[in-house]
């Protein structure tokens, strides 16, 4: 019974943490896609996010393989939960984009993810 007791705590403790993880607007999901390698260069990158972003607050940048900045964009335009900026055209290499959303309930979260743009 204690056994019980003690894996239905650890359940509900899962739970309540997922759920926690959730209160911010993660990434959910990008254009060019994480890690990739896209035959021709994107003329956009879009990034969608787990909940609705703030007018304000975002940021997108875009570094090449040489640590140049290609794209440095402080509000980039936001529908919903999809922020999207316009690229500038890109030389085959590899991308590093660098990202901070700022949920419409004011929560700020921030990562990075790479794509490839083929030779």
């Amino acid at each position: 019974m204690k056994v019980l007791f003690t894996l239905a705590g650890a359940a509900a403790l899962a739970l309540f943490a997922s759920q926690a993880a959730q209160a911010h607007g993660m990434l959910e999901r990008a254009s060019p896609r994480v890690g990739s390698t896209v035959r021709a260069a994107p003329e956009q990158l879009q990034l969608w996010f787990t909940e609705h972003l703030a007018a304000t607050g975002s940021m997108v940048k875009v570094i090449d393989a040489s640590g140049r900045q290609v794209l440095s964009n402080d509000a980039p335009g936001a529908s919903g939960s999809a922020l999207s900026v316009a690229l500038p055209p890109l030389p085959a290499g590899m991308y590093r984009v660098l990202w901070r959303a700022m949920s419409s309930d004011e929560d700020q979260t921030e990562g990075d993810f790479q794509f490839q743009v083929a030779p």
